[in-house]
């Protein structure tokens, strides 16, 4: 079924987040709301059979906040993480700002900065903010496009960062940059998985690599957030890549949306990133594909796949497909 969550003032709802609980089996969604001028994080807790539990959350206001939020769940702290880029005040420059959140809905502290270049420091477009968590040890690691190493900071978001954070949202070492070539290149998507089988993350994006034309990439990530091996290329032409990763096998899927055939596609990569099937298309309109989302369902041990389907003036619709 569907149903109505919450409001967002006169301004649409962007960009939401949804974390599930394996504690108190329910759910947290997050999403940007805003009233002429001021702009809010709120949320809502809802129960596994999907009905809405207590009055909706006012996490807290925000200044220009930009691509709306993320949000995951830390069994071990018991605590939710939301990531989110922003504006810093009115400077016009960018930071990744995250909050802790109790199970309840209330926040754990206070709201802070993920990035190693957090407010008035910050001189860069940041933008794309993705959670893991390490079921190992707890930590999170956060990963978003970053335009500092571009030429003016502001025309470019490309670059892939990540940034360690422990349990409780302490930084751990500094931020890396996971492409440092080609870096006036622009981003369009990026996605990060953790692997419990072999205790390490995979990061995919989609950049331009500088020349105007897009392809999905993918590096893995030890355990401590470390690079571990080279680049690789998943696909050329391509953009808006997302990763869901089988916590029965440990293989990961990405997919992402094919330009011009107005596919979407994906790869089946094992545990150590080598790929079993390769540029399967589990789509294929007239229309143009955008912003795919994937889920790993461990029950029937399948995944889903939902893309937008862009129907120009007349509507947009949503497409989800269930792959075995």
């Amino acid at each position: 079924g569907n149903g109505h969550t919450g409001t967002s003032g006169n301004s649409p709802a962007q960009g939401p987040g949804v974390a599930w609980d394996s504690t108190l089996n329910q759910y947290l969604v997050l999403w940007v709301g805003g009233i002429l001028s001021t702009n809010y994080l709120k949320g809502r807790l809802i129960s596994h059979s999907g009905s809405l539990l207590g009055s909706e959350l006012s996490v807290f206001s925000i200044y220009h906040p930009e691509e709306g939020v993320d949000v995951k769940y830390n069994p071990i702290s018991n605590k939710y993480l939301a990531a989110f880029p922003a504006l810093y005040g009115s400077t016009g420059h960018h930071s990744i700002y995250g909050q802790l959140i109790n199970p309840d809905g209330t926040n754990s502290g206070s709201l802070f900065y993920i990035d190693d270049q957090g407010g008035a420091g910050g001189s860069s477009v940041k933008s794309t903010s993705k959670i893991a968590v390490n079921a190992t040890n707890g930590d999170f690691l956060v990963v978003w496009a970053d335009g500092r190493n571009s030429p003016g900071g502001y025309q470019y978001v490309g670059q892939p960062f990540i940034q360690r954070l422990s349990s409780v949202g302490t930084s751990i070492g500094t931020a890396v940059c996971l492409k440092t070539s080609a870096i006036t290149n622009q981003s369009l998507g990026i996605d990060i998985g953790y692997n419990n089988i072999t205790n390490s993350y995979l990061v995919t994006w989609s950049d331009d690599n500088g020349v105007g034309s897009y392809s999905v990439y993918a590096r893995k990530i030890n355990s401590i957030g470390a690079i571990n091996g080279a680049i690789s290329t998943i696909s050329a032409l391509a953009y808006y890549p997302t990763i869901s990763e089988n916590t029965l096998s440990g293989n990961y899927i990405i997919s992402w949306n094919d330009n011009p055939s107005n596919t979407v596609d994906m790869s089946r990569f094992d545990s150590s990133g080598t790929t079993i099937d390769n540029s399967l298309t589990i789509m294929s309109s007239s229309y143009t594909y955008n912003n795919t989302v994937s889920a790993y369902n461990s029950v029937d041990n399948n995944y889903n796949i939902i893309a937008t389907e862009d129907h120009g003036s007349v509507n947009v619709q949503i497409k989800c497909q269930i792959i075995v």
